[in-house]
């Protein structure tokens, strides 16, 4: 449900989506630039294909690791995906695995 300034529900949810304007990627890096500072966050940022760097590539805006990090056993399972067990991992390393594993789709981007 989309409600106003006032906490008040659009009466037609559909209507007030179809005028919700799409931001450009500018724009969106920008908000991340202003909300988030210099938080691991801004490594998703909007880039063109020509100077899009390979998450595995990035390791200069990855903070080392250690085995306090993690547990002594980390349990992975692949099947249809890599499933990693979180128990036992630190909010650091959570996060960095989330960025390893978070590709930019470029349809998303297209106007």
């Amino acid at each position: 449900m989309f409600i106003d300034e006032n906490f008040v529900e659009y009466p037609d949810q559909w209507a007030f989506l179809f005028c919700v304007k799409k931001l450009s990627a500018n724009t969106v890096d920008e908000y991340i630039s202003k909300l988030c500072g210099n938080s691991e966050l801004r490594t998703l940022s909007a880039v063109g294909k020509e100077d899009e760097q390979k998450p595995w590539e990035c390791v200069k805006s990855l903070k080392e690791l250690t085995s306090s990090d993690f547990n002594k056993t980390v349990k992975i399972v692949k099947a249809n995906m890599l499933h990693i067990e979180k128990l036992g991992i630190s909010s650091s390393a959570l996060n960095q695995i989330k960025r390893l594993g978070a590709f930019r789709n470029p349809n998303f981007y297209k106007s």
